[in-house]
């Protein structure tokens, strides 16, 4: 950069919402469950910082060294009243989304470190700190440190900050609430607060902001009637009949922030399968929802998800809730080849491979991973070994049942590449030999017959 040259960064903060009178009062109604009085929230301008690169000097450093500098384990240590502590910061907070060394222990408690810094060096809490401390305490959400992002959120329901942004409120129901999907099967994840979400359901909720939230709370404690209520009030939309239209569910368009979408779907349907433990009454619900917005547009962000649940979630052992899943997907796209997610893919073959399930194990490679592979040749060792695990099992179960040339025909159709081909030969020989020597037991090939076997989608 030349010297003469003046770039600005300009970082915009979320805006403080206005409080309604509901939630006023909800916020003043808890001053007795902590320690200090939580002060009334006012109306807070729209924050901006301008700050020229020049001024910055932004150093360049790698995430764990910037880290480090941060939480002064480096020498060079600065403080969070520094104008670059903010904006380093939040690019380790955005970068340990993919990068796993910022998400290990030593990286956490570091972050942790961080926060200590704000807590002792800043009194008052202004927009950018704000900001900062919301995002520190979603982080150790996300690593399922749930002790010391209580301490964190505990630590702005004391400060002078608004208790009424969304950013804050989505915390706080991610924490106390049950409205985090990622730890409904954490052992230490408990509902601490079942007041809050109750109210805020009759009046946040229509604000278009938390409906997601204030859904899988109501999906983790297992309260259907208010679910369904909740569901009915904003959409129009009952397993029961529609008692009464409202004006606002029957003229909702594309382009209106309630209309529903991939997310509001995916959060009622898991919630209805985390209540029930099967997916029938998600699927009605689904068809009521496609029926009444004929514009909704599921895509891979809604199936795979929705699948990730279904196996995260599952209690039981067979694999009838993956299958029928798997069964609507391909209604869905039609002729069109599935996307290719290998995260949901390496876990759905988990259930698969235990309930000894052949058929579908090969309807996902003919309907997913085989079109992925063809249209992209150079795909990354991770998903090459995704890949792998369905080829193999494949094989091995033709080889089991001593369809030996069917085994054969899948290796010449299925191969991506020549080594690819080599590795599955091997592992044809290999596996045939110690078939040879391993007589099939009875019965063993019945559980393998999945053909025909078809639950209704929905």
């Amino acid at each position: 950069m030349k010297p003469s040259t003046c770039i600005y960064l300009t970082r915009t903060f979320p805006k403080f919402y206005s409080t309604n009178p509901t939630l006023k009062a909800l916020i003043q109604s808890r001053n007795d469950q902590y320690i200090t009085k939580l002060p009334s929230t006012k109306k807070t301008t729209h924050l901006t910082q301008q700050v020229s690169f020049d001024e910055l000097v932004l150093p360049k450093l790698d995430d764990i060294r910037t880290l480090h500098l941060l939480s002064g384990e480096d020498s060079n240590s600065i403080s969070p009243r520094d104008p670059k502590f903010s904006i380093l910061l939040n690019k380790c907070l955005s970068d340990a989304l993919d990068n796993p060394k910022l998400r290990r222990l030593q990286s956490i408690e570091s972050f942790y470190t961080i926060f200590k810094k704000y807590q002792n060096e800043c009194i008052n809490i202004n927009g950018v700190i704000y900001y900062d401390l919301n995002k520190l305490c979603q982080y150790f959400i996300s690593c399922k440190q749930l002790s010391k992002a209580q301490l964190v959120l505990e630590f702005l329901f004391k400060s002078n900050a608004p208790k009424n942004n969304i950013l804050f409120l989505t915390n706080y129901l991610n924490l106390r609430c049950g409205s985090d999907i990622d730890l409904w099967n954490y052992k230490k994840y408990k509902i601490l607060d079942y007041m809050t979400i109750s109210q805020l359901s009759h009046e946040i909720g229509k604000s278009k902001y938390l409906n997601k939230q204030i859904i899988q709370s109501f999906g983790y404690m297992k309260n259907i009637s208010n679910l369904e209520h909740y569901i009915e009030s904003l959409w129009g939309i009952s397993l029961h009949g529609n008692k009464e239209e409202s004006v606002k569910t029957a003229n909702l368009n594309t382009k209106d922030l309630l209309y529903p979408t991939n997310g509001i779907l995916l959060s009622i349907m898991s919630s209805y399968y985390y209540i029930d433990g099967n997916i029938s009454r998600a699927f009605a619900i689904l068809d009521l929802f496609l029926k009444k917005y004929p514009d909704i547009k599921l895509d891979h962000k809604f199936w795979y998800p929705f699948l990730k649940n279904c196996v995260t979630l599952s209690l039981d052992k067979d694999d009838s809730n993956v299958t029928q899943i798997w069964n609507a997907m391909k209604l869905w796209y039609g002729t069109d080849p599935i996307p290719f997610n290998r995260e949901v893919l390496t876990l759905v073959y988990a259930v698969l491979k235990r309930n000894n399930n052949l058929y579908y194990t090969n309807d996902i490679y003919n309907h997913c991973i085989g079109p992925f592979v063809s249209k992209n040749p150079d795909i990354s060792s991770l998903e090459m070994n995704t890949v792998t695990i369905y080829q193999k099992y494949i094989i091995r179960k033709h080889i089991d049942k001593k369809h030996m040339r069917l085994a054969l025909n899948f290796i010449n159709q299925s191969s991506i590449s020549l080594s690819n081909k080599e590795d599955l030969l091997q592992f044809y020989a290999k596996r045939t030999n110690i078939r040879k020597k391993k007589p099939i037991q009875s019965g063993y090939d019945d559980s393998d017959e999945d053909d025909g076997i078809f639950t209704p989608l929905w």
